[in-house]
């Protein structure tokens, strides 16, 4: 049977449904039009070119049949804000290797530009995504912005962005990813969309005259739920005057879209779980607040748990008196959400300007809530944090199964993960 789905001309947070976080305290906003689309997500028309590819059809599924290969063609990302992907794209275990996109940038970036559907099971190769921009940007491999699920898929390659007036939120996976919400939606109803097993690997090359939404797997996720992915990330950032929010995983999340309607919802919280991160991270920051985390920059309301993280943190840069730069090893800020069982590794090199406010810590460096961070575990850097978080672990134990088998009591898999 044929799905149907309510396309809405604007995302609306129902009036039982409201967000502190982009819209602020108690505001709503209502729909203007709807118009219904019969989406077909049971029969899957098989394509196998590059014309096939970029005929698809906003409100179809498809399944890959071969690997499809992009050099020499400046991708046009598939679906808009007005009209996304809305379909399931199996990418079948084939890959989409070479895609470019320099000259035919768009507010959304990437082999989708608006994701509303599923990706499953696709392989990206080489991906090379460089242009400048000066209007608000979301750059990611597979989706520039996504309220649809991308499960099973791996990315690798290159972005780099200059945005000289606007936003910007990168990620080799995603640019942005937000649960979805329509003009019915109400506490029962909602569930977090799904960011699920993914790998990528790459670099990630950002100079942002705007805000800087920035991470390895997304720069941006809101009420998503995010889960036994991993990351392998050269990340750096330029920024300028405006805040940046930069994680070796994700750059900046918001999860607390139930919290509050506990009568309603048994469980209000949204995780981001079992995933690792390796991360290199550079920023070079120039009168701006930055947030830079290892695993994430800026975290509020999301329940973290049985994360591991690993980077290396590297600060310069002129400040002002009034700016302040928050580094840690797992999160740069952390506002009323619950880190637990996480295992940090972080290196710092700092070399800002002596006016700048400074807070290092090896778990979080801007810790906003009375939570209990002792189930976590750090790694003790020669440079001794100023903000304590966790119990001091050795690279021996890191390095060894038992240590998570039994202190943890993480699972085989997800121990291979990081051991391998």
């Amino acid at each position: 049977m044929k799905k149907i789905l309510t396309i809405t001309a604007m995302i609306i947070l129902g009036f039982t449904l409201v967000s502190c976080d982009l819209l602020g305290s108690g505001t709503t906003t209502t729909a203007i039009t709807t118009e219904e689309i019969i989406v077909d997500t049971e029969n899957f028309i098989q394509i196998d070119t590059v014309s096939e590819l970029q005929s698809i059809e906003m409100n179809k599924s498809y399944r890959l049949t071969s690997n499809i290969d992009l050099t020499g063609i400046e991708w046009n990302p598939i679906g808009n804000q007005s009209n996304p992907y809305l379909g399931i794209f199996d990418g079948n275990d084939y890959t989409i290797s070479n895609l470019t996109i320099s000259d035919n940038n768009q507010i959304y970036n990437g082999l989708f530009g608006y994701l509303s559907g599923t990706v499953k099971d696709l392989f990206m190769t080489n991906i090379d995504i460089e242009f400048e921009s000066n209007f608000i940007t979301y750059v990611g491999g597979i989706a520039g912005f996504t309220n649809g699920d991308i499960i099973t898929s791996n990315v690798s390659g290159s972005i780099t962005v200059v945005n000289t007036e606007s936003n910007s939120y990168v990620g080799l996976l995603a640019g942005f990813a937000q649960g979805k919400l329509n003009p019915t939606t109400t506490v029962v109803d909602f569930t977090p969309n799904v960011i699920q097993t993914n790998i990528v690997n790459g670099t990630i090359n950002v100079t942002s005259s705007g805000v800087a939404f920035i991470g390895g797997l997304i720069g941006k996720t809101y009420n998503s739920t995010v889960i036994n992915n991993i990351t392998n990330t050269v990340i750096s950032v330029v920024t300028s005057g405006l805040p940046g929010y930069i994680g070796g995983f994700i750059g900046h999340n918001y999860g607390g879209i139930l919290i509050g309607f506990e009568d309603q919802v048994d469980n209000t919280l949204i995780y981001i779980e079992e995933n690792v991160s390796f991360s290199d991270i550079t920023v070079v920051n120039t009168n701006s607040d930055v947030s830079i985390g290892g695993f994430i920059g800026y975290n509020k309301k999301g329940y973290n748990r049985n994360n591991y993280s690993e980077t290396i943190i590297d600060l310069s840069g002129t400040a002002l008196e009034t700016n302040i730069a928050r580094v840690g090893g797992y999160a740069g800020e952390n506002w009323e959400s619950e880190i637990a069982r996480t295992v940090s590794l972080s290196e710092y090199t700092i070399t800002l300007n002596e006016e700048a406010n400074l807070i290092i810590g090896n778990l979080v460096a801007g810790a906003y809530s009375d939570l209990d961070y002792t189930e976590n575990y750090v790694l003790q850097t020669p440079n001794t944090a100023d903000v304590e978080m966790g119990i001091v672990i050795t690279l021996s134990q890191t390095n060894n199964s038992d240590f998570y088998l039994n202190t943890l009591e993480w699972s085989a898999a997800f121990i291979n993960n990081i051991l391998e």
